[in-house]
């Protein structure tokens, strides 16, 4: 990690990398990233997120302003990362990992269920139960923009995520992975699965987070924890 913050509005750069000749950065999310961010929840995450399309979510009239408002809050808190990269004399956003302090989850509309999840993959083996977390940074959205993707830049985002729990003093970091596609980075990038549920268990008792049909792209949720 390449830390330049000796001054307070200069970001951190975590890591920088070379694929396919290309050179990429990897640092805190800036004010001006914001937009773009919002931007791309709205018209590229959640078009392809399984759990989205198959509940036609992006359908609803409100998902827009729904998403728009909490990525508003999510991302000026500058705990999340984005890959940068130069092209053409002109910086442009690579890819992100949107990030969030389980107190924040304390006001999300699912945080129950959430912390039920990690409460699932804390019991999953021994030495999690033993590491008494109270508090984790939780991913709320890994995207490489269509452009950029076959770099490898989504497993350099999730190789970050430890890093930045370890700056900011916590234990772990934990992920409900939706997609085949993120989990593959998930898995790529060595995070510890620490459980699998398939979409057809979670409907029983989850139908929001199961829509009929869903198994058809993914067939599991799974979760993972980033460990520092």
């Amino acid at each position: 990690m390449e830390a330049i913050n000796s001054n307070a509005k200069q970001p951190t750069i975590w890591k920088r990398f070379t694929s396919k000749e290309q050179e990429f950065w990897i640092q805190t999310v800036e004010d001006y990233h914001a937009e773009v961010i919002v931007n791309a929840m709205i018209d590229l995450f959640f078009v392809d997120e399984p759990i989205a399309i198959y509940s036609k979510y992006c359908e609803s009239p409100n998902f827009k302003t729904e998403i728009k408002s909490t990525y508003e809050e999510i991302v000026p808190e500058g705990i999340s990362i984005v890959c940068l990269t130069n092209k053409n004399g002109s910086v442009q956003v690579a890819g992100f990992l949107c990030l969030v302090t389980s107190g924040w989850l304390k006001n999300c509309k699912h945080q129950s269920f959430v912390q039920q999840l990690v409460n699932i993959g804390l019991k999953s083996r021994k030495k999690y139960v033993e590491m008494d977390v109270q508090n984790y940074l939780a991913e709320r959205g890994l995207l490489v923009f269509p452009e950029w993707r076959g770099f490898g830049i989504g497993k350099e985002l999730l190789l970050c995520w430890p890093m930045v729990c370890k700056s900011l003093g916590l234990k772990l970091g934990y992920g409900s992975f939706t997609s085949r596609f993120s989990q593959a980075a998930a898995e790529s990038a060595g995070l510890v699965e620490v459980n699998s549920i398939p979409y057809t268990d979670l409907r029983v008792h989850y139908p929001h987070f199961a829509p009929e049909g869903v198994e058809e792209h993914t067939k599991s949720m799974k979760l993972f924890f980033a460990v520092v």
